[in-house]
């Protein structure tokens, strides 16, 4: 994560890696945590101090063997001479910056749709690209309100002629586009979750009259773990807090201390645009904004890059950063192949709330002492990057919901001017400062006993799929199915104040697929109408399968099994051949893209992916998909096909081999609360089987918040070390899958009575 958010991963990994860190070090994540750590005040400058020198002592324990320390056989395997850099304060500050970062940025996702419409043509892509939830259930509304799920229903009527000519593309832009975003996934996945559910339930709504707060985080689940336990006692300032932080971080990111318990999820807003810079002729070191010429600033970063020999002997390469004033980095040089291809020599640069200063990190630090609801909305104040849905409850019995973040005032956005395809850098497409949304930002101790978010529009403004008919915010949502169940669970229980335990684990572990609702009944319906071809293939008992399906992806499931293959070749069928070949992994690998894609397309009846009609359409993909199942299992009885051998978890180390764990039979699927989605199709226009899961809770954390009494259950699917040798390297992994929760010591003297061993450090 520290070299991830440096820039430095070349140094120690290879050239490989040079690609990540040339734009690491263009985007300016390390110029940003260096601003954000000038902005910190002396108490959060003193826990970022302590957490570098305690980090530092274990570093020369390890050396020394002293206390117990001993070196990780992974090292090793790196290079045996090879010891981590000591840590300095900038070091955790960068931590915090890299995943804010990860939070926030649309990069990849504004120029893959930007060349998506540029190469499929304004047709194929309105058809194929849709910003409005799939189940309308917003987190700031009243639960009353929300839309059931409806089934799809397709033309009664046959296909409608469909001629849409092809634009004059370039094939050649899309492959690169390709690798690009290869590189931004590794960045993703290197920094950690980007997706994830909480909730916080009122007093009055449960059953022991005692608030609580469930938070569950989703990443690619590598391991070692991205996260680690926090658990900070200071006696003489009465504080007792507990929870999780990323690693490489010493501020608790979801938690509690007794009083106040606290958890994020990504909001999705865009807080970062493209802007396409205007050329001075004759001048290649200023740009013309607003009639002025503006100064394009040059920076010069050596990057250390090892070659075949010891960490401890890196070559280097020079790398020259335009920035551009008032707007940002220059991405030409570090996206050499797309950028060209889609719009010629013009420069592009970046503009991200987060450049710095900024204080999240400062948010981050005074977190552990917040106890009340307006304490808390202050604190949030300080969060100025990465806008998060924040929920908290007190002891007391508040629960609030917050949108934290800056979110950029963009008046003149519009259709046709959208903050999505790279902006006119001349000065019209400036940003009139930030949006205070006081309307929908927060809400505080509603009438129905909870709140909850899980990455979906909080207050609607997409609905209709319009992104510019109120204010604009952004389009990276979720489709709704994980907040909708989320909220369909609480709200009936939450007005009979029956919420305990039991519900709030089954709800976090729950693997109920909204989707299938909307979709499953328009396939069975299909099938049944061509009943004779059906049976004449013999899939009768399939189809069965499916009719009679619960909708819950468990291990055991069948009618998941072909449920989710059905979809997997109606996709790569009937959706990805009109699709130009390189733009397939990235748009219909695209879980959001490529099922709300499938939706309209059956609910239009389109003739350009289903030429035969919808219902011809879903009879080949349940055939093929029949068949593969079949051939995977090596049986043509259905009652063998079980989602949990065909839907599979692997944990991945960065160093592969004996390290990773699995693959692993895992419940869930897709757009579930648990959950595990899987890419619907691979660079090479299919995907194969088993399915790998992509996503998932990198842990889960309940608390019932009740002061002393305060309880605590958790789950890490990596475990508490990183050292593979160690007995907790993988030890919470079955019981993760399985569902299982264990609970933390919290109360001082319980900690005591348990310890297996005590480390002391002297000042």
């Amino acid at each position: 994560l520290r070299r991830t958010g440096l820039g430095t991963r070349a140094e120690l990994l290879g050239a490989d890696e040079l690609e990540l860190d040339r734009l690491v070090r263009t985007i300016g994540l390390p110029d940003a945590a260096r601003a954000s750590m000038a902005a910190l005040d002396d108490e959060a400058m003193c826990i970022v101090h302590a957490f570098s020198g305690g980090i530092n002592a274990f570093l020369d324990d390890m050396q020394s063997g002293a206390n117990g320390a001993r070196r990780p056989a992974d090292l090793d395997r790196l290079d045996p001479a090879y010891v981590p850099p000591r840590w300095a304060p900038l070091d955790v500050v960068i931590v915090a910056t890299a995943a804010t970062f990860s939070l926030s940025s649309n990069v990849q996702q504004d120029l893959v749709l930007t060349a998506s419409r540029l190469l499929l043509g304004d047709d194929r892509y309105e058809r194929l690209v849709r910003f409005g939830p799939l189940v309308d259930s917003f987190a700031i509304r009243d639960p009353a309100a929300d839309q059931s799920i409806q089934p799809v229903t397709a033309p009664a009527t046959g296909p409608s002629k469909r001629t849409v000519a092809w634009p004059k593309g370039n094939h050649e832009a899309a492959a690169s586009l390709q690798r690009l975003s290869r590189t931004f996934d590794r960045l993703r996945d290197s920094l950690g979750p980007f997706t994830s559910n909480n909730w916080v339930v009122a007093p009055g709504s449960t059953r022991d009259g005692v608030a609580f707060m469930a938070s569950d985080p989703h990443g690619g689940i590598s391991i070692p773990s991205s996260f680690h336990e926090i658990h900070l006692v200071i006696d003489d300032e009465d504080l007792n807090a507990y929870g999780i932080a990323v690693a490489g971080g010493p501020m608790i990111h979801i938690g509690h201390n007794g009083q106040g318990a606290w958890a994020f999820t990504n909001y999705g807003a865009d807080v970062g645009d493209l802007y396409e810079e205007v050329p001075i002729d004759g001048d290649r070191g200023s740009v013309l904004i607003d009639g002025e010429p503006v100064a394009v600033e040059v920076r010069t970063e050596h990057v250390l890059v090892r070659g075949d020999g010891p960490v401890a002997e890196p070559d280097y390469e020079e790398l020259e950063i335009e920035v551009v004033r008032g707007h940002g980095p220059v991405l030409n040089p570090v996206l050499p192949e797309p950028l060209p291809l889609l719009f010629g020599d013009t420069r592009i640069s970046y503009k991200w709330v987060g450049a710095g200063p900024t204080r999240e990190a400062q948010a981050l630090a005074n977190l552990i002492g917040v106890r009340t609801w307006g304490e808390f909305l202050n604190n949030a104040s300080d969060w100025e990057v990465g806008a998060q849905n924040t929920v908290f409850a007190s002891a007391t019995g508040d629960i609030g919901y917050h949108a934290t973040g800056l979110f950029p005032d963009r008046p003149w956005a519009s259709a046709d001017l959208n903050a999505i395809e790279p902006l006119p850098g001349d000065g019209s497409a400036e940003w009139q400062g930030f949006n205070p949304f006081d309307a929908i930002r927060t809400v505080h101790n509603p009438d129905w006993g909870f709140l909850a978010s899980a990455n979906a529009d909080p207050a609607g403004l997409s609905a209709d799929g319009d992104l510019y008919d109120t204010d604009y915010l952004g389009y990276v949502f979720d489709f709704g199915f994980r907040i909708d169940r989320i909220r369909r669970v609480l709200a009936p229980a939450a007005a009979s104040a029956a919420i305990d335990w039991s519900m709030m684990e089954s709800l976090q572990t729950d693997v109920r697929v909204g989707f299938a609702e909307l979709l499953a009944p328009a396939l069975v319906a299909a099938l049944v109408r061509l009943d004779t071809a059906v049976k004449d293939g013999g899939r009768a008992p399939a189809r069965d399968a499916l009719a009679n399906w619960d909708y819950h992806a468990t291990v055991s499931s069948v009618g998941s099994s072909v449920f989710h293959e059905t979809v997997v070749q109606l996709i790569t069928g009937n959706l990805a051949p009109p699709v130009l070949a390189p733009l397939r992994p990235l748009l219909l690998g695209n879980n959001q893209v490529a099922l709300r894609a499938l939706v309209q397309a059956i609910e239009t009846g389109d003739a350009e992916f289903f030429p035969d009609g919808v219902d011809a359409a879903i009879l080949t993909a349940f055939l093929r998909g029949c068949d593969r199942l079949a051939a995977f299992f090596g049986s043509a009885d259905v009652a063998d096909w079980t989602w949990g051998e065909l839907h599979v978890r692997q944990l991945d180390h960065p160093l592969g081999g004996s390290y990773n764990r699995g693959p692993l039979p895992a419940p869930g699927g897709l757009a579930v609360v648990n959950r595990s989605d899987f890419e619907y199709i691979d660079e090479d226009g299919a995907v194969d089987l088993p399915y790998r899961i992509v996503d998932g809770p990198d842990m889960r954390f309940i608390v019932e918040l009740d002061g002393d009494n305060s309880v605590t259950r958790l789950m890490l699917p990596a475990g508490s070390s990183g050292d593979p040798t160690s007995t907790h390297y993988d030890d919470q992994l079955q019981l993760w899958l399985d569902g299982q929760y264990r609970t933390a010591l919290y109360r001082w003297d319980d900690v005591l009575a348990g310890a297996v061993s005590t480390l002391t450090l002297e000042p």
